[in-house]
């Protein structure tokens, strides 16, 4: 018999200090990628992944949330995670499930889309160095992931080592802020050369830049899904009940259908119905990559 969610008493003093992140291990990390130990600016993005980090996710959520689900991410303003739903409560009695959460995070992403292609325009007009360009994208990259999987955590208390390994991810494959510093390590090159032809007199197609520049706010998809996954799957097991998924389609107005090479399409994956959670790749993790505007939905089984 099928549940929609599971259920599990919170002791507050077993929650994970998300502030006391290894620095040390993130760094280390660091270095194994192609960026050189002196690149200060990929380096102290990465690095505040600690303190800073939290800080400014919270500040981001707080900046562009509604006025009264600011204290969403922190539990205040009389919010409450409730893992019995996996979801949002206030004292109000008002419920955020997962669809308005996948829709607040879209919001934040817009918003972030015209703050950066801002950045990119001063950059083109030479009023920003491409280096410091560079550090403030992957600073609000950095802090945009963290957000993204407080939201879908159930809060900046909650997140677990595991939800900071999805939020650091891998140098050579999505989605991840290591994946997104190299990534935008080679755009910021390529911009350095639009630069140089512009003062030849070659137009730079804006169009196509701020395009790619959205595709570092778009792969944050991903890191929210999979987060909400994880959150599902540690519930789950607690309780000792399988987890499904199955794939919602998005507001697009096409979806994808697998074809050729390893990757599913949307429409194949809703055609499925429900799923073993781990055998449901996440939005971004699909045909259309990082454009997916899909969902996943969750529920859990009896083994």
């Amino acid at each position: 018999m099928a549940e929609t969610s599971s259920s599990r008493t919170e002791h507050p003093g077993t929650r994970p200090n998300y502030s006391e992140m290894n620095l040390a291990l993130l760094k280390r990390k660091l270095k194994q990628t192609s960026v050189t130990a002196h690149d200060e600016h990929d380096l102290l993005a990465l690095a505040q992944l600690s303190h800073t980090a939290l800080a400014n996710a919270i500040h981001l959520w707080e900046e562009h949330a509604p006025d009264d689900m600011k204290g969403i991410l922190t539990g205040e303003q009389g919010w409450r995670w409730d893992s019995t739903i996996q979801a949002y409560r206030a004292l109000s009695g008002r419920i955020v499930r997962d669809a308005e959460l996948k829709e607040l995070a879209e919001e934040v992403a817009r918003a972030l889309k015209k703050k950066n292609r801002h950045l990119l325009l001063l950059l083109l007009a030479g009023s920003l160095p491409v280096l410091s360009w560079r550090s403030q994208v992957a600073t609000e990259m950095a802090a945009y992931y963290v957000m993204l999987a407080a939201l879908a955590s159930g809060g900046t208390e909650r997140m677990t080592p595991a939800t900071k390994r999805i939020i650091t991810g891998h140098p050579v494959t999505p989605p991840g802020l290591l994946f997104t510093l190299s990534r935008l390590k080679d755009f910021a090159r390529k911009l350095e050369e639009v630069k140089d032809a512009a003062e030849g007199g070659i137009e730079p197609a804006v169009g196509g830049l701020e395009q790619r520049m959205g595709m570092y706010t778009d792969s944050g998809r991903t890191i929210f899904e999979e987060v909400r996954k994880q959150s599902h799957e540690d519930e789950a097991k607690k309780v000792g009940k399988r987890l499904e998924a199955r794939n919602i389609l998005g507001p697009a107005e096409d979806h994808c259908r697998t074809g050729e090479g390893t990757l599913v399409g949307c429409i194949n994956l809703t055609a499925r119905g429900w799923q073993p959670a781990e055998t449901m790749p996440s939005p971004g993790m699909r045909r259309c990559a990082t454009g997916c505007k899909c969902r996943l939905e969750f529920r859990t089984v009896n083994k």
